[in-house]
């Protein structure tokens, strides 16, 4: 257990903790551990036993899943805060390395060169390999849009919009829209081990997005996808399941689309959903995929919130995404 205020020996304390979480990712952590072990003076490593100091400071993320799950120990993060005993700001860095979560306020000027320099820090391995790469920064309080020039830096900024839907019931008479000769199966171990299904290879990849490992995901979440002959057509997954509620991500094989798919396996999910107790279902999109938000309402799904995102293109290749929710932030 670490103690308040104590910086450990990282490497010792990322590699029990993070044990599960495969190497690639291990490897984002050490990195930014050793600059900030070296470098840091106000951001601090948050122990997971500590994790529920962060519960009032993060109420505005509620519609953020992952941050709960964090909070709740169900998903591998690391937490740095500014003071250890009662945080005012907090970066979450999850596993998956595609997001992270600024909680809180601050004026003071080292504080926000030290979060950009640790977030520089943490994604600099893509950038040194020249390879593109995204990764959306979730935030609250618009006190940080003066700092965007700094934080930034050096970076041409692009605005969009996304989109977050709340589904609490499922379709009826879904079933009918399953052809004879599609099967509908739940996605478990067995159908993962089968090597022969056509895109099994981006359903996996699908899961690991999502999930630190596929044993994870068999553990804790659940999924279906639609089969024809030996060929996956698409699939829906749930993530970030949380006491009652849960987060959709679905994916269609682009030549299957508009035939019925996503209404299958999206379906299929909400009424394992429903039956497993969860009674609250999240689906995010951007604003301008029509065919997402469609399904979404066609499912019965409601628009709860809408959000803009800056989109900040650094040099390098290396593409940061600044997602800001001036009412409600709402998970990508």
């Amino acid at each position: 257990m670490l103690a308040p205020g104590v910086r450990p020996c990282w490497c010792q304390f990322i590699l029990a903790f993070f044990k599960p979480v495969t190497p690639m990712y291990l490897s984002r952590f050490l990195l930014l551990n050793i600059f900030l072990e070296v470098k840091a003076m106000h951001l601090m490593l948050l122990s997971p036993t500590e994790y529920a100091k962060l519960q009032e400071l993060c109420d505005l993320f509620d519609n953020y899943l992952a941050v709960s799950a964090i909070i709740a120990g169900e998903t591998p993060a690391q937490v740095y805060v500014d003071d250890m005993n009662i945080p005012t700001v907090a970066l979450l860095f999850p596993w998956d390395g595609h997001r992270v979560y600024l909680v809180g306020e601050t004026h003071n000027e080292q504080l926000i060169q030290e979060i950009k320099r640790a977030l520089f820090s943490f994604f600099s391995p893509f950038k040194k390999q020249g390879r593109s790469y995204e990764f959306l920064i979730y935030y609250a309080s618009s006190l940080w849009e003066p700092h965007f020039s700094s934080l930034c830096e050096g970076m041409e900024t692009r605005v969009a919009r996304r989109q977050y839907y709340g589904i609490t019931q499922v379709l009826p008479r879904w079933q009918e829209y399953l052809p004879a000769a599609w099967l509908l199966r739940r996605i478990d171990a067995q159908l993962l081990g089968e090597q022969q299904l056509r895109y099994l290879p981006e359903l996996i990849e699908e899961v690991h997005s999502e999930s630190p490992s596929v044993q994870d995901f068999l553990a804790r979440k659940f999924g279906y996808c639609v089969q024809e002959d030996h060929t996956l057509l698409g699939w829906c997954l749930s993530e970030y399941n949380h006491e009652d509620r849960c987060e959709v991500g679905i994916e269609t094989m682009s030549q299957y689309r508009k035939l019925g798919v996503g209404v299958i396996t999206a379906s299929a999910l909400i009424a394992h959903a429903l039956a497993q107790g969860i009674t609250k279902i999240g689906w995010h999109c951007w604003k301008d995929n029509e065919p997402s938000s469609a399904l979404a309402i066609k499912l019965g799904g409601t628009l709860v919130a809408e959000y803009a995102v800056q989109r900040e293109f650094g040099e390098g290749n290396l593409l940061i995404e600044w997602l800001v929710d001036k009412e409600q932030p709402i998970r990508r």
